[in-house]
Formats: structure tokens, sequence, C-alpha cells
């Protein structure tokens, strides 16, 4: 019985997501990070610099990677099967899982994106925030409107748009974006 009750207690004090590798100045709420430190609700991630990187890996086999920026765990929920964060700045390679049950909305300063398996890179700094999606869709969500970006489509948001413009990447773009995802360890269909 004493087992049952500290397995049930262990099993509720894990959490879905953990950092298994980071280079450079990174930080979990303002403390140097940690390799396997656990990621939960409420944390801050910070990679300074301009090699600078964490990998955050979830349960299901999603992941994510931030470079030269700062990620909030707004949500990680295992039972809701949410994962809300917010990019106030620099990039996220984002990879999710096909099926996946889990949900994730990404915040920016000009937009909520919601995704479902999914690889797409983001990038938010104070003029602007662009998304690249290199495989799936994902739901672009701001003031004026909404739109859905697919795969090899991408669109840059700022203050000032009157109207959600999906493109094409350049192959610039796109290429820096299979960079990203080869880093994050998974593989991006050519175009």
């Amino acid at each position: 019985m004493k087992f049952l009750i500290l397995t049930l207690l262990f099993s509720q004090s894990l959490f879905a997501a953990k950092l298994i590798k980071f280079k450079g100045d990174v930080t979990i709420n303002n403390i140097e990070a940690v390799k396997g430190q656990m990621i939960k609700t409420g944390d801050t991630i910070e990679a300074v610099g301009g090699k600078s990187f964490a990998l955050v890996h979830y349960e299901d086999g999603s992941r994510f990677m931030i470079k030269k920026g700062l990620l909030v765990i707004n949500e990680l929920d295992e039972k809701k099967n949410k994962n809300n964060l917010s990019l106030i700045r620099g990039i996220i390679f984002s990879y999710v899982k096909p099926n996946s049950s889990n949900k994730l909305s990404i915040k920016t300063k000009d937009a909520s994106m919601g995704v479902r398996g999914t690889k797409f890179w983001l990038e938010a700094d104070d003029k602007k925030t662009y998304l690249c999606v290199c495989d799936g869709a994902v739901e672009v969500t701001n003031g004026r409107g909404s739109a859905t970006v697919k795969r090899n489509q991408d669109i840059t948001l700022t203050s000032a748009n009157d109207k959600l413009k999906v493109t094409p990447p350049n192959k610039l773009m796109w290429d820096m974006a299979a960079e990203g995802f080869e880093q994050l360890g998974v593989k991006v269909k050519d175009r």
C-alpha cells in the first residue's frame, strides 16, 4: 500500500517536458540550466547569444528548440494535453508529432498560433513575427483576422498588418528552417 501511494505521488509530480540538451548561456527561471531538468508551468527558458540554444523533449516524442530568445511556459498540463507558450523574443523550432494529442499554442506580441501535428519555425522580435511551416498546418490569429499557414508557406506579421498574407518562403528561409530542424534531430522534406 505504501508503495502504491508513493508511486501515485511520484507520478503526479512528473512533468511531460525535459531539457535534454543545451549550448551556451541558457537559464531556466534565471538559474543556469541543467541537462535533464524538468520543465513545468510558469518556467521561463532563456538562451542568450547567437550560438545558444535549449532543446526540450516531451514524453510523446514532440520537441522544440529555442535559440537566441526568451520563452515562457504559460501552461503545461499533461491531463488536458495542453501546452501554451509565449515567445517573447527569439527563434523556436517546433515539432509536434503527427497524431499527438498534445495541443500546442504559441503567442507572440503580434499573433497567436494554434498547432497540431506540425514542423514549424517561428521568430519574434520587437518589429515582427515570422512563421514558416515545413509540414502540417498552423492557424494564425491576430486582431485583424486569421489564416491557415500550411506546408511550404510562411507569413510575416506586424502590428501594422492590415491583412494576413500567406506566401511561399524564399529559398534562404526554407534552408534556414531545414538547418534548424536538423539541429533539432528532425528531417524536413525538400520543397
